[in-house]
């Protein structure tokens, strides 16, 4: 049962963490996009 929930917690954190890059990604862009 550990096993399974430390599974889960590593997709939720890493779907999280993915979610955070292209957001750091994303929204510069949408920032400077007038400067391109």
């Amino acid at each position: 049962m550990a096993l399974t929930n430390i599974v889960l917690i590593s997709q939720i954190a890493g779907y999280v963490a993915g979610l955070i890059l292209s957001l750091c990604i994303i929204v510069p862009i949408s920032l400077h996009q007038d400067e391109f």
